[in-house]
């Protein structure tokens, strides 16, 4: 594997040199629980069973001598929700961003149907499709670890206050921070104190519904913040977006068209 894509916290990414369509994400074998099966591969193959759209899928797995190989479906052309966010002039138009976000909700409710939380659930952690505006949720290497090992600052302020956060709750609050970054190209927080409390600014009027849905996800109380289910439920979901189709043939490759 000569194409090094990059590396996180956990292990790196590798690309076939061929026309072979997967990543392989290398993990030092002293990061994973010494049981017959790792943590991670259980993970990707729980979501991966039945696939979604929205989550990579895991092809095959090997245990080596020093690190564990995991083979993933690799999507082009995409970039990271991150990247694409800051090559926009503004932000990510409105109907755009709730195109994404519609489908990074569907992709964590897949994911904990199936008894899996993420855990580092960030635009570097998201692939978009530049043709077809698909999503990808990738990078489960956190999924063990229930603590924030990331950019601090991106954590809710119940975990500045008692060190201590809830599965949903978190995931909720990083989907605010998701979607304000794709409407204004930057995060509502710079610093531990702003988090904490949890004053919001609105730099420029975006609509009603998508400042409503922003508040109630970054709101300072975890209990006050929606579920996954009345996020999805939301007025700010029903509005016009891009429709994307995926279809994953018997092969685990995907199409997808736009309309």
């Amino acid at each position: 594997f000569e194409n090094r894509l990059g590396s996180g916290a956990f292990g790196e990414v590798y690309a076939r040199c061929d026309s072979m369509a997967f990543y392989t994400y290398l993990f030092a074998q002293e990061s994973l629980d010494p049981n017959p099966l790792p943590m991670e591969v259980a993970a990707m193959k729980s979501v991966s069973k039945p696939p979604h759209p929205g989550v990579i899928q895991l092809l095959d797995w090997c245990n080596g001598t020093e690190k564990i190989a995991l083979v993933m479906e690799r999507h082009s052309p995409c970039v990271n929700l991150e990247d694409y966010i800051q090559c926009q002039s503004t932000g990510v138009r409105e109907s755009q961003a709730r195109c994404f976000f519609q489908q990074i909700v569907q992709a964590l409710q897949h994911c904990h149907a199936c008894g899996v939380f993420h855990g580092d659930v960030t635009p570097d952690n998201i692939l978009v499709n530049v043709f077809s505006e698909q999503v990808i949720l990738i990078d489960f290497g956190i999924i063990k670890l229930l603590l924030f090992l990331g950019v601090l600052w991106l954590a809710p302020p119940e975990f500045y206050v008692t060190g201590r956060f809830r599965e949903i709750p978190a995931t909720v609050w990083s989907l605010g921070l998701i979607l304000y970054e794709m409407v204004y190209k930057c995060l509502p927080f710079s610093t531990e104190h702003e988090i904490v409390e949890g004053h919001l600014k609105f730099e420029r009027p975006i609509s009603e519904d998508c400042e409503d849905i922003i508040r109630k996800c970054l709101a300072h109380l975890p209990t006050d913040r929606p579920t996954m289910e009345e996020i999805h439920q939301h007025s700010f979901m029903k509005g016009p977006s891009a429709e994307v189709k995926c279809i994953r043939n018997s092969k685990g490759k995907i199409k997808n068209t736009t309309k």
